[in-house]
């Protein structure tokens, strides 16, 4: 995306083509594992949001410079859809704590970024209204010691690398930045 978003008008057309031809070959692994279907993608889990974001900055650099770039723009948005139910209804994230709720979290977030100065709406397929009891639930995994609580596949660890949490309180729906 760096270099079909920024550098574009830097670049020679034989450095448009390798680009196009390199990053191709992945955008077809994704078509193919959309329709055989692979577990990659139909997964629901974390990595959901992550291999969407991927195909989606590609799609929207290429949208009218690639026939296959509106339908891997409409097979990434289709696919956040499985993952639409990880943010139970009372904030808790079904894959346990630490990284995988930053690494689902992050990364809609970022998508919703992307989508909304592209497509002009925010991600539907999120439950935003949920995300505040969430950051409440992160939250409350951290223990006096400053160390989240070891349960399931999360494990101790000092405080946050990032801040989650406290973005996961913030109303991100319809912002476009």
């Amino acid at each position: 995306s760096l270099l079909a978003d920024v550098l574009w008008d830097d670049l020679g057309t034989e450095d448009h083509d390798k680009i196009l031809e390199v990053t191709g070959v992945q955008i077809d692994a994704y078509l193919e594992h959309f329709y055989e279907p692979h577990w990659a993608i139909y997964n629901g889990n974390n990595w959901t949001p992550v291999l969407a974001e991927g195909v989606l900055y590609w799609a929207i650099a290429y949208y009218h410079e690639d026939d296959r770039a509106p339908e891997v723009a409409w097979r990434a948005l289709q696919t956040l859809w499985l993952h639409r139910d990880f943010y139970l209804e009372d904030g808790v994230y079904k894959e346990g704590l630490m990284m995988y709720t930053s690494v689902s979290f992050l990364n809609l977030l970022e998508l919703n970024a992307l989508v909304m100065p592209a497509f002009g709406a925010p991600l539907e397929s999120v439950r935003w209204d949920r995300l505040k009891l969430t950051a409440d639930w992160m939250l409350d995994f951290i223990a006096p010691d400053g160390l989240t609580v070891d349960f399931g596949d999360s494990w101790a660890k000092r405080g946050w690398q990032d801040f989650s949490a406290p973005n996961l309180g913030g109303d991100f729906r319809f912002s476009s930045s």
